[in-house]
This record gives structure tokens, C-alpha cells and sequence, in this order.
């Protein structure tokens, strides 16, 4: 059976009464490109602690040319630093997208129709430093920014996700509102019953019982034979109604004038003449 939120999308969205309507939702797409850039940025400052160090863990800002001003990055440190300053400044204009995911998640908690939205997914409410630095010469420290931002780009990835969840879960109760406010009985209709013999009292009751139905007295004749029971009279029926006249032959002239009339006069001739065939004694027999 297919989820309401397939039936969502490919069916749309069925109206739903004012007091069923979700809360705001929000557009979440925003977040797969944060979820994106912070990885990037984590592989930016795992290149820094891979380049920038001896196997000792010693900061030696890459491998130096003879001649070369010490405590300055060069080769490939300096190109793995540089890169990674340009993707921090990437993911720090990105403060709207990271407004949208505190929001989102505040969203989880918001009671709907006296419920509250239970998210499936673990981990949504760990709160991973956002701190970097590219210039760190601390091995140990660029490792541990480089996991949190990954764990950043984890996060966003969850709400993206779960957030679709939090949308289903919010039209399948929006449906459960609207078969209830259908269903509900309407209040301002009502029925009455009228009962004409209720205080009447046994002596309307009597009289609104016709003579036709009224059971028979019950007289016993005196003695020890057998009883002997009289009924009173019954009812006069209606006269049956008067049966109709026999219907009389056609005369020749009015046969003629039927036989040359339209079609309609003709019929009721005929029908009318097949009714007194049928009355034949002869005939029938």
C-alpha cells in the first residue's frame, strides 16, 4: 500500500478542513547544498593536516626548497591551505541555509492537534562545533574540525531527510481531522417524534380504533352445556363498483373514418376492436 506521501505527490494534496491544515512548513531543499559544502570544507581540512605535516606530526608547511623562509606554507600545503580558506568562506555565506536547519529541527517539536511528531532517525539533536581553521598547526585540531564538519554535513542531511517524514506524518494526521469533522453529527438538525396518543387517556385510545378491527363480544348462554359464542354483526362493506358497459360494435362509417385517419386513430381502432374479439364468447372458445 502506498504511503500518504506517495499518494501526495501523485495525486495531490485532498482539502482539508481549516482546523485539519498543518502548521507552516518549510522548503528544505536548501539543505542538500549545506549537507554538500560542509563535507567538501571536512575534505579541505583533512588535506591541511595531510600536507602540512611530517609523518612525526610536527608542523613543516610542506616540503622546502633550498632557500625557502621557514614557517611558511609551500607546495602543496600551501595550495591545500588555500583551498580550504576558500570553501570556510563558502560555507560561512551560507548563514541562511544554516538558519534553516536550527528551524527545521525546532519544527519536530511543535504539537499537532495534541500530538507530537516522534522523528525516526537518530543523531538529530547533536550539536557538532562549527569552529575551523585552516591556518591550525595542530595536527590533532584540523582532525577534529575536519569531524565535526563532517558531522555538520551529517546533520543537515538528517533534517533533509527527516524532514519529508515530518510532512507525512502531518497529512496522515490532517486526514484522520477531516473523516472525523465529516463524520461528526451535524448539531443543528434535529428530529422530533410526535406521538397523538400519548395523555389521551383509554377513552380517545378506544374511539381512535376503528368498528372494523374491533374483536368480537363473547356472550355465554346460561346452563352447564357448552358455551355458545355470538359475534355481533360485521361491518357493511362498500358496494363494489359498477362494472363498465359492454363495449358496442364499430358502424361501418366510423370503421372507414379510423381506417383513413392518422395513424394514432387507427391504433385505438384496432386495439379496440381486438378488446371485443377477445370478449367473444365464440372467439375465446
Amino acid at each position: 500500500m502506498a504511503s500518504p506521501l506517495v499518494l501526495l505527490l501523485v495525486l495531490g494534496p485532498l482539502p482539508l478542513p481549516k482546523e485539519c491544515e498543518p502548521p507552516e512548513l518549510r522548503d528544505t531543499a536548501p539543505l542538500k547544498e549545506l549537507s554538500n559544502l560542509d563535507s567538501a570544507f571536512s575534505a579541505s581540512l583533512d588535506a591541511v593536516a595531510t600536507w602540512c605535516f611530517e609523518g612525526s606530526g610536527v608542523w613543516s608547511g610542506g616540503e622546502k626548497a633550498k632557500g625557502a623562509k621557514p614557517g611558511v606554507a609551500t607546495g602543496d600545503c600551501a595550495r591545500a591551505i588555500s583551498s580550504c580558506e576558500e570553501a570556510l568562506v563558502t560555507v560561512k555565506g551560507k548563514a541562511q541555509s544554516r538558519e534553516l536547519l536550527a528551524t527545521a529541527l525546532a519544527d519536530f517539536d511543535r504539537p499537532f492537534r495534541g500530538l507530537k511528531y516522534a522523528p525516526k532517525r537518530s543523531g538529530l539533536y547533536e550539536k557538532p562545533s562549527a569552529a575551523a581553521d585552516c591556518q591550525s598547526k595542530s595536527r590533532g585540531e584540523l582532525f577534529a574540525m575536519a569531524q565535526n564538519r563532517m558531522d555538520l554535513a551529517r546533520l543537515a542531511g538528517l533534517v533533509l531527510n527527516e524532514y519529508q517524514s515530518y510532512k507525512s506524518w502531518l497529512y496522515t494526521e490532517g486526514l484522520k481531522c477531516r473523516g472525523a469533522v465529516l463524520n461528526k453529527p451535524d448539531g443543528t438538525q434535529r428530529t422530533f417524534a410526535i406521538d397523538t396518543q400519548r395523555d389521551a387517556g383509554p377513552a380517545v385510545a378506544a374511539a381512535a380504533v376503528p368498528d372494523e378491527v374491533k374483536l368480537p363480544e363473547r356472550k355465554l348462554d346460561a346452563g352447564s352445556g357448552p358455551s355458545v359464542v355470538t359475534t355481533a354483526a360485521a361491518p357493511a362493506l362498500p358496494p363494489a363498483a359498477t362494472a363498465s358497459a359492454p363495449l358496442a360494435p364499430a358502424s361501418p362509417a366510423e370503421r372507414e373514418a379510423a381506417l383513413k385517419g392518422p395513424w394514432l386513430e387507427k391504433w385505438k381502432f384496432l386495439a379496440r376492436e381486438q378488446s371485443l374479439l377477445e370478449g367473444d364468447r365464440d372467439y375465446t372458445q
